[in-house]
């Protein structure tokens, strides 16, 4: 107990002499009974990732027994042994593996190398003094692996360890390493990339489930489903329908797995870690209620939906939304089924009925289909109505449409209802608003209309950003609590004359205006008007063109309207998403969190998103977004 561990004493960690310690795996702790250890004092985990729920039971003193110690420790072979170690962990504490021990560098970089902030997950690389010189005759995965530190001394170098982690804070309030998972161990189901570990991480907090394990699965096709395999806690029984719904209300929908595997016992290597190669082939159990389609309609509408989403198996019941669409799928899905069936669909017959059956029917009856197309632009965009949750308010950017919301459908659990607000221009060809306190106040007639009290959850992109804020402060002043505010690349002020000269350059590069023509660009005439309304794909989004006058003139002032507006400041956090991604040639840099901090009492939480301002509700980015949604929402999964 007093020899040397990964470069710092065991002694001072354990303070004592005489001290029965146990460095043991997860993987066997968890096939054991906490009897069998009843004489152990400190015990340090190793090797794997644990479960809160198996730390809890192993930190907990036995009964009659010498008190207990809890730790949990990491380290690569390539950083001999050991590079950190946590502090005493007991039952409640967040799981980590502490900070770095004594002659180790412990950074938590993007893939550029660039450090995150606390709380986003990044790789852990690794260095000091106990760094191995590399692999013996393997010069490229030496290359690989071992890279030059971009911020330690000419010629130091750091360890590439391959480990998904994210800054946290212990029970003590220091930073220490949260384990996420392996960048080996991540799958793409769907298009999105999924970090097994934190669907483990779920699936153990069920007070059934003592180990999970999940993997990616790829059938004969090629797609990939997950799969987890559970081993209960002793003398308890898993409910596999109990524990996938469980893990759907606390994960995306794509992240619950399509199979559960229940395990007598953990296959487990000689060196006492999780075998995975010796874990059972996966049963996958069609879901109840599942119907084929019937009529070729639905059959059509069927494939191009799982062709489209790569999903295996498409029901006549099943949503394009719930099942991972989007509003950019959903126009690639409009143009091949008309294609397909002959008929002049629009993306807008989605946002109406976006069941196989639905859409099916709707393709038979075109002209009733094109009639109840004018739900799509109706001020309140339903996008999800069922659940139990308080509902999001998602508000539109400048385009004025929150089609592009609907993705957040799929990373969000099943109970959480989403509304989008949209401009009331393209239902009503007359609206011209005088302020953006004007249009703030319309939506917040509508979000009472749907939620009469508190508490509320505003998100809002770009222009939607400031309209979220203003609609805060004005629930606020009526005493009402906000729950979540959440900001995607907002500028609470913006230059109306830098946004006018970018798009009039839009417009010229579109050939809808040219050298000559004069005037304010945010009204156009008859002649430019209708050249504008050429250019839209009919499948994309169909409005008359004195309605299009209405959004376009909307949204060409919202600059103007954002620059008069002066913003009330806001009681509470807000979470701020930044785009990361410049856009080349732009004339000014994008918003910060910075930027809010005169209208904001609270702290303004800034996060980076790989994307530029544009690509904000893309798929890629909004599951990047949606953890810390859940996250601020107090989500047991995070």
């Amino acid at each position: 107990p007093t020899g040397t561990y990964g470069g710092s004493e065991l002694g001072e960690l354990i303070a004592g002499e005489g001290v029965t310690v146990g460095l043991i795996t997860p993987s066997v702790l968890a096939s054991l009974d906490p009897a069998d250890l009843a004489g152990m004092e400190v015990i340090i985990a190793g090797g794997e990732a644990i479960s809160a729920d198996l730390m809890a039971r192993w930190s907990t003193t036995p009964e009659g027994g010498a008190e207990r110690r809890f730790h949990n420790a990491y380290g690569p072979t390539e950083a001999t042994i050991a590079t950190n170690i946590s502090g005493v962990l007991r039952a409640g504490d967040r799981v980590t593996v502490g900070g770095p021990v004594r002659g180790v560098r412990a950074l938590v970089l993007d893939d550029r190398l660039n450090p995150v902030p606390e709380g986003v997950a990044g790789e852990l690389y690794v260095g000091g003094v106990q760094l191995a010189r590399g692999y013996h005759a393997r010069a490229g995965l030496t290359a690989e692996r071992f890279v030059a530190d971009p911020f330690g001394e000419p010629g130091s170098r750091l360890y590439r360890t391959g480990d998904v982690v994210r800054w946290r804070r212990d029970a003590a309030g220091d930073p220490a390493v949260e384990y996420v998972g392996r960048n080996d161990f991540q799958v793409k189901v769907r298009g999105f990339r999924i970090e097994l570990g934190e669907i483990d991480a779920a699936l153990t907090a069920h007070d059934t489930v003592d180990f999970a394990v999940t993997t990616g699965h790829k059938n004969t096709a090629g797609a990939v489903s997950l799969v987890s395999y559970v081993v209960a806690v002793p003398g308890r029984s898993i409910d596999v329908a109990e524990l996938r719904e469980y893990a759907g209300q606390r994960l995306p929908s794509h992240m619950v797995p399509a199979s559960v595997m229940v395990l007598d016992a953990i296959p487990l290597t000689p060196a006492g870690k999780l075998d995975r190669r010796a874990l059972p082939e996966p049963v996958f159990a069609g879901e109840a209620g599942f119907r084929a389609p019937r009529s070729p309609l639905e059959h059509s509408v069927a494939a191009v939906f799982a062709e489209v989403l790569g999903v295996e198996r498409v029901g006549v019941d099943d949503s394009f939304f719930a099942l991972g669409g989007n509003s950019l799928l959903a126009t690639t899905v409009a143009a091949r089924l008309g294609a397909e069936t002959g008929v002049d669909m629009s993306v807008q017959w989605l946002f109406t009925d976006a069941t196989v059956g639905g859409l099916a029917a709707r393709l038979a009856e075109p002209a009733e289909a094109e009639a109840l197309a004018e739900a799509a632009l109706q001020v309140v965009l339903p996008i999800r109505e069922t659940g139990t949750s308080t509902p999001i308010f998602a508000i539109h950017a400048r385009d004025g449409l929150a089609w592009s919301f609907t993705g957040l459908a799929r990373l969000l659990p099943a109970d959480q209802p989403v509304y989008g607000l949209q401009s009331p221009a393209y239902s009503d060809a007359d609206y011209d608003p005088a302020s953006l306190s004007e249009i703030a106040d319309r939506y917040l007639s509508e979000i009472r209309r749907i939620q009469p009290a508190g508490p509320y959850r505003l998100l809002g992109w770009s222009l939607g950003g400031v309209l979220a804020h203003a609609i805060a402060t004005a629930l606020q002043a009526t005493g009402e609590h906000i729950e979540m505010l959440a900001l995607l690349d907002s500028h609470p002020g913006v230059d109306p004359g830098v946004f006018e000269t970018v798009l009039r350059a839009a417009l010229l590069e579109q050939g809808i205006v040219t050298e000559d023509t004069g005037g304010n660009v945010g009204e156009l005439g008859d002649a430019e008007l209708v050249r504008l309304h050429e250019l839209i794909p009919p499948e994309l989004l169909r409005v008359p063109v004195d309605r299009l006058r209405a959004v376009y003139r909307t949204a060409a002032r919202s600059a103007e309207l954002i620059a008069g507006h002066d913003p009330g400041v806001y009681e509470g956090v807000v979470d701020f998403f930044r785009a990361d991604v410049p856009v080349p040639g732009a004339q000014q840099e994008g918003p910060r969190g910075d930027d809010w901090r005169p209208y904001v009492s609270g702290e303004v939480v800034e996060y980076a998103v790989p994307a530029t301002h544009e690509e904000m509700t893309t798929g890629e980015a909004l599951t990047v977004i949606a953890p810390h949604l859940l996250a601020r929402l107090g989500n047991p999964a995070e």
